[in-house]
């Protein structure tokens, strides 16, 4: 029934029961990967992830091409279960579908597997991020960064070292790095700080300045 019914339910519920006796092994599971339909390949991806080794090198590449926004939010909600230097490579693949951006569910299925990350590697995070297409992500990134000095100081080492980062964008992170910085001062300018303010400031105009001026206050 599995391999040969037309119907999507009938299939479904085969893979269901072969599951609960203990009838699938890995192999059968992966080849469901490539399946033409997208609710078997996303069944796939959830039983792998439950008690099976996860195929990652699979995922990634059904990742990077997949074109159903169902599996692609599967495909999310996996990454949120490997371990967290196993994410990256997968989450690279998700947020270049820029189709994705006006998704309710897969763009924060992604940050809900990013976030862990982006405590621990803020500048790769960023980095990220800023590569894909899901304009949303870099704030965020912001945000948890700006949760520990530490990882503040990597947000504006970060942006000291980049070149031609769009206004807007830019301006949405510090904003973000702002928000976490309430309440919170520096004695002394850091010298993350100073580079950044030194880089972004060179030619800065309007709201952007005035963001930067904010921030140097801090």
């Amino acid at each position: 029934m599995l391999e040969t019914h037309e119907d999507t339910t009938r299939r479904l519920r085969a893979l269901w029961t072969l599951h609960a006796i203990e009838k699938l092994d890995d192999q059968a599971l992966t080849q469901l990967l490539t399946d033409p339909d997208e609710w078997m390949r996303a069944w796939a991806i959830q039983l792998l992830l439950e008690d099976h080794e996860a195929p990652l090198a699979n995922l990634v590449s059904m990742a990077r091409n997949e074109p159903s926004a169902t599996v692609r939010l599967y495909l999310a909600s996996a990454a949120q279960r490997l371990k967290r230097e196993d994410r990256w490579d997968l989450l690279e693949a998700l947020v270049f579908h820029e189709e994705d951006e006006g998704d309710h569910n897969v763009p924060a299925m992604i940050w809900y597997a990013l976030e862990p990350c982006a405590a621990t590697d803020p500048k790769r995070a960023l980095a990220l991020s800023l590569k894909g297409k899901l304009p949303a992500l870099p704030a965020l990134v912001a945000r948890r960064a700006s949760v520990t000095e530490e990882g503040i100081l990597s947000v504006f080492d970060f942006l000291a070292d980049q070149e031609g980062l769009p206004p807007k964008q830019l301006q949405r992170i510090l904003t973000e790095a702002q928000q976490g910085l309430q309440g919170r001062s520096f004695q002394e300018a850091p010298a993350a700080w100073q580079r950044a303010y030194t880089k972004l400031g060179t030619g800065a105009e309007g709201a952007l300045k005035d963001q930067l001026d904010a921030l140097a206050v801090v």
